[in-house]
Formats: structure tokens, C-alpha cells, sequence
């Protein structure tokens, strides 16, 4: 068997999601996928990111998000860093998604990686999630000028469906005693 750094530029394919290094990034939520923990049958949502800048421009990472009641704080910081004011229901497709998707926020990324005797993969978190800063917003508006904006759809890109159509998300779905 060969080894694999999923990390090494050379083995990321377009559409495949990555554990992006700790630190703070421009992100906008590209797609939505629903599914429900195995242990407690929670709801949540898993939404893909797509990273605005940098070495990692273009990168696409999951944040996995409960739809409990004591975790919906979480979703509703999110919201309000994309800018979105109205109340939105987070079992509607299309509210969830225009509260989240397409709008550009500044977050501290974290890492998470198993305890011993825990098996799941390392995978990102959220920490702290901001508005853009009028300095920001321009600085977004150049990385996009130079670099492209990574929302924009590629040739023979076929998928318009953002809600992801309730394809599993790949993450591991047994860590639902995270207190958030």
C-alpha cells in the first residue's frame, strides 16, 4: 500500500473537502447536507465552506452544525457573521440556505482530532465567526479580482442543487456528545 498525505496539494481534486491548519480564514458556505447523528438521532446539517485567499483559496472544508436546542446559537452565529437579520426556519432548505450559503464571513478555524480509543477522522470546527469589515469586504473584492471567486461555477459544473440533495457527508456522525 502507498501512503497518502490527504494535506499534499497534489492528491486534492476539485469538489473534495480538506482539514484546513488552525488559524483565521475568509469562508462562505457553498452546500448544505442534512443528515442525523447515530447515536441520539439529532439533526444537523453539515455545511461545505469554501475558503476565500491565501495558500488554501478555493479549499472546501465541512463544519458539522447540531440542530438541537441548545446548540441552534450556533447556526444563528452564523447567520448573523453572513449578514443575515430575518428569522429563518433551520428545516427549510431554502431559508437555511439563504441565511448561510453564498455570503462571506471571517472565522477561526480549529482542528478536532479523536481522543484515544475514539475513530473518526480529524475534521474542522468553528470557534469565533465575524461579520466582514468594510476593509475586508474590499480586500475579499481584490483575492477575487486576482484569484477568482471560488463560488463562481466551473465549466461542466452540473450541480446547482446547494442543499446537496441529503447525500451523506462522509463525516463521522457517532461524536454527537460534543456539548455544541
Amino acid at each position: 500500500m502507498a501512503k497518502v498525505n490527504p494535506q499534499d496539494p497534489a492528491y486534492k481534486g476539485d469538489g473534495q473537502t480538506v482539514v484546513l491548519p488552525k488559524g483565521t480564514y475568509f469562508l462562505a458556505g457553498c452546500k448544505l447536507t442534512r443528515g442525523e447523528s447515530s447515536q441520539k438521532k439529532t439533526p444537523y446539517v453539515d455545511v461545505t465552506m469554501v475558503v476565500y485567499g491565501g495558500d488554501h483559496h478555493g479549499d472546501k472544508t465541512r463544519i458539522r452544525y447540531y440542530l438541537s436546542e441548545k446548540s441552534l446559537f450556533r447556526i444563528a452565529n452564523l447567520a448573523d457573521a453572513c449578514g443575515y437579520q430575518d428569522e429563518f426556519d433551520t428545516d427549510v432548505d431554502a431559508e437555511l440556505g439563504e441565511a448561510v450559503l453564498g455570503r462571506v464571513f471571517r472565522a477561526q478555524v480549529k482542528v478536532e482530532t479523536p481522543k484515544a480509543g475514539e475513530q473518526w477522522p480529524e475534521k474542522n470546527d468553528v470557534g469565533f465567526v465575524n461579520r466582514l469589515t468594510e476593509p475586508e469586504e474590499a480586500q475579499i473584492d481584490s483575492i477575487v479580482e486576482k484569484l477568482g471567486d471560488p463560488l463562481a461555477p466551473k465549466d461542466g459544473d452540473e450541480s446547482d442543487d446547494p442543499t446537496g440533495g441529503g447525500e451523506d457527508s462522509g463525516l463521522s456522525d457517532d461524536d454527537d456528545s460534543i456539548p455544541f
